[in-house]
């Protein structure tokens, strides 16, 4: 007899069940059940709002820190050691037993400054290094400087994900939004206006005075956003694109929205602020600092984010005056050169002997600059976490913000949209005339309509489908394959990339390359680094005939705006390109596998002699497929199951041949641990396998006759900022089903699911009157622990034909949907 193993998977217990079947897996008996609750504490809370941080963060956060405190000493001893060696070592380094030997240098300790020992404070200190971009500057003044720039290197960039831009995202559903909404992007000014209202100033020298607020309405990727301003200079701005900040609030009655300034509150504005004043005013960071101190002797220094391109400039004008007056500085003894890269680089690996090669070839300048003080080590890849095709099992699955996965995904979303009407058709036996239900299928040109708007917005909405393939607005028609609130995703990445170029006119730019370009190399440098491969590689992609200058401005502003999120497909690029073929329509004349036309021939061969050659290829659902759709090839548009079954004889994954034969062989492993990398997904992982060891033990399976089947919790898979919603969600609902169970107690009625659900459902339609004018009386609660299932589908049904009646068209009042001599489901 087959048995069954359920495993239900959630954040903190893991539910179980085996169940007999008979032959075709039909449930026969229930043999147990049970649930394993897992004691997660605070850390399961915390998992479930989306807090980042998990119980391992504290340590990690604490060996972080020693990691950086340690390769910030090595990288300063080694300076030392080399200003030691050229004489250009400050008198006030004082070491206590000396520089040890080069495998120890780790261990080096400095002395506290000696009293009385003169030091320079941060004015003079800035005034050095400006001295030193004109003029000669003593040696160990020279050592000091670059004692210093060791210390505050600068900002390198090269991050992916911008933590300061808590922007609410396009794709989150209107009705899960805070009642207050911040965010900042560009706009394009499209009109200003100003109105009868006005306001006072409250600070400045215009404090008390009434100014105007102005009407205006803005540009949002050709969506049009009318709201109010304070600002007084927009309507110059006609035309133009600026960065505004939207502030959008809601109530019951209206939603209002304002257009400010964007608020210089966080490091990354502040740092952008400070870059774009040393461009204008053609000033090395020790000039700004300069000028700030003068103005200010307590300024706080470390305020300013400075980019480190900006220093590495500095540095090289000063080497560069300083070596016209110390020769040695480009032209350094070889000696002399061997002797310090075989003390700060003493191992005997192919990296260090790789490093003492560098140095001895590019001189002292190299050394100090990229081996020392600016030495960035390159970040460990983590490609090999990336998963694996279910069809191609040696690739690795593509990217969702590749450009193929948008296109593939638009015409996922496109095959699957099909339209059911209802009319009324003469039934002979009956004598009436009774409601029949047919399927339409979108034409090719509603297809091809939807797919074109989905390449110029980001997502398309149910009622924009419904125009465009013309859904009759009389309850007659119904498009299935899309909610009512869900939106069709569009091809964002092409978009993005494309709105950003076309500001200069440039149209014929290959958006794969570009793609590839920014997403490949976001660690390789900063993003305002214009040397930077990061930048470098987007420059290569774009088009030469536009000019350098040009091209570059353009390749910056890609890489400070773009940031493409690290998420994956299920699929392999090169299984999408056998099955999006399928999948397009004929009108774009692509060209069919070769192994695609071989499966159709087959089946059809099949459907012909009733032979079947090829075994992969005798699921019963493609053949009827093909027997119903003998041009499916030449004419396109097919669903994904189909396409891909067409292609690789299925479009699900494997089954899973069992691996473990005797419960007993199943232990802790410790490198599914360390590929897990999440304490509670590992957790979890382990906990299962001991439960499906108890109860294998325990009911004594047969492996070879058992089947698994998991439900797997979605919070395990989602991210934190997905989790954050899901969490905010159920807090807001949690709220309104215990007002409502106060309303039931006050109505003596009982608190139960059903009552909250009926009172939830009966508060919110959207026509509280009935056919003669008159308020819908409240429901008639029934005392029952739970509804019946012709209730639930009532219920669902009342709810899907928007409280109305599809025969009379008139308001189904909640109080008498239940009462079965009035209303019924009709099983048509």
């Amino acid at each position: 007899m087959k048995k069954i193993l359920g495993l239900d998977l959630g954040t903190n217990s893991i539910g179980w069940a085996v169940v007999n079947a008979d032959e075709n897996g039909n449930p026969i008996k229930i043999e147990g059940m049970g649930t394993r609750i897992i004691p997660m504490g605070s850390d399961k809370i915390d998992y479930e709002k989306g807090v980042t941080i998990t119980k391992n963060a504290d340590r990690r956060a604490a060996r972080s820190a020693r990691r950086m405190g340690k390769r910030y000493k090595m990288r300063r001893n080694k300076l030392l050691f080399i200003l030691n060696e050229l004489g250009m070592l400050p008198d006030q380094f004082q070491f206590k037993d000396g520089f040890p030997k080069a495998e120890y240098l780790q261990t080096l300790e400095l002395l506290p400054i000696r009293k009385h020992t003169l030091q320079l404070d941060s004015l003079q200190h800035y005034e050095l290094r400006e001295k030193a971009l004109n003029k000669k500057i003593e040696l160990k003044e020279l050592g000091s400087i670059l004692y210093q720039y060791n210390r505050l290197r600068g900002y390198a960039g090269g991050g992916n994900e911008d933590s300061d831009k808590k922007n609410v995202s396009k794709d989150d559903d209107p009705e899960d939004l805070k009642k207050y909404e911040t965010r900042v992007q560009k706009y394009i000014i499209k009109e200003v206006e100003k109105s009868e209202l006005t306001f006072k100033a409250k600070g400045g020298k215009d404090k008390g005075k009434d100014f105007p607020v102005y009407n205006i309405t803005v540009l949002d990727d050709d969506n049009e956003i009318n709201g109010r301003t304070q600002l007084q200079n927009l309507e110059e701005k006609v035309g133009q694109e600026i960065e505004l900040e939207i502030r959008i609030k809601r109530t019951k009655e209206s939603t209002t929205i304002t257009f400010a300034l964007p608020q210089k509150t966080n490091w990354r504005k502040q740092m952008e602020e400070t870059e774009n004043i040393l461009n204008d005013k053609g000033f090395f960071p020790c000039q700004l600092f300069v000028e700030d101190l003068r103005k200010n002797k307590w300024t706080k220094i470390r305020n300013r984010v400075i980019l480190r391109q900006q220093y590495i400039k500095e540095f090289n004008a000063v080497w560069e005056q300083q070596a016209k007056f110390y020769p040695f500085l480009n032209n350094c003894p070889e000696g002399t050169l061997e002797h310090i890269l075989n003390y700060i680089f003493p191992g005997k690996s192919e990296t260090q002997e790789q490093l003492r090669k560098d140095g001895l070839k590019n001189g002292l300048k190299y050394i100090i600059e990229k081996q020392v003080i600016y030495y960035q080590r390159p970040l460990k890849s983590q490609s090999d976490l990336i998963g694996k095709c279910q069809f191609e099992k040696e690739e690795k699955v593509i990217p969702i913000s590749h450009p193929l996965f948008q296109e593939f995904r638009c015409w996922d979303q496109i095959n699957r949209l099909y339209i059911t009407s209802k009319q009324e058709v003469w039934n002979e036996r009956k004598k009436k005339d009774i409601l029949q239900y047919r399927n339409r299928y979108l034409s090719d040109n509603e297809k091809q309509a939807i797919y074109i708007k989905l390449q110029s917005q980001k997502q398309l909405g149910f009622n924009d489908i419904a125009k465009i393939v013309k859904l009759k607005s009389d309850n007659t028609e119904y498009l299935n394959g899309l909610n009512v609130k869900a939106k069709l995703k569009g091809c964002d990445t092409a978009i993005t990339i494309r709105k950003i170029l076309s500001v200069s006119g440039i149209q014929n730019v290959n958006i794969e390359t570009t793609w590839q370009a920014i997403y490949d190399n976001v660690h390789e440098g900063s993003e305002y680094d214009s040397s930077s491969k990061r930048v470098q590689s987007i420059v290569s992609t774009l088009p030469k005939e536009i000019g350098d200058d040009l091209r570059l401005e353009l390749a910056l502003k890609l890489a400070q705006t773009i940031k493409f999120p690290r998420k994956y497909a299920s699929l392999s690029k090169k299984a999408i390109e056998k099955i999006l073929p399928l999948m397009r329509l004929n009108s774009q004349s692509q060209e069919i596998p070769e192994i695609v036309k071989y499966n159709f021939s087959q089946i059809q061969h099949l459907l012909e002699t009733g032979e079947a050659i090829e075994d992969y290829l005798l699921n019963d659902y493609i053949i009827e497929f093909v027997e119903n759709n003998p041009n499916a090839l030449e004419k396109g548009g097919l669903m994904y199951a189909f396409a891909a079954s067409l292609v690789y004889g299925r479009h699900t994954k494997e089954n899973i041949k069992p691996q473990i034969t005797n419960y007993h062989d199943i232990k802790y492993d410790p490198e599914r641990e360390k590929n897990l990398r999440n304490p509670i997904v590992s957790q979890i992982a382990n906990e299962t396998m001991q439960v499906v060891k108890a109860v294998w033990k325990n009911y004594q399976l047969n492996p070879d006759e058992l089947e698994i089947r998991v439900e797997l919790a979605r919070d395990l898979k989602n991210s934190a900022q997905e989790r954050d919603k899901i969490y905010k969600s159920q807090i807001k609902n949690r709220k309104i089903n215990d007002t409502i169970k106060k309303r039931l107690i006050e109505l003596n009625q009982e608190v139960n699911e059903r009552n909250i659900e009926l009172f939830k459902i009966w508060s919110q339609q959207e026509n509280p009157f009935d056919e003669n004018g008159n308020p819908i009386s409240r429901p008639k609660f029934k005392n029952e622990n739970a509804p019946t299932q012709d209730e639930i589908e009532k219920m669902k049904l009342w709810e899907k034909q928007q409280f109305i009646s599809p025969y009379t068209l008139k308001p189904i009042p909640l109080s008498k949907l239940f009462d079965d001599r009035l209303y019924d489901i009709d099983h048509i």
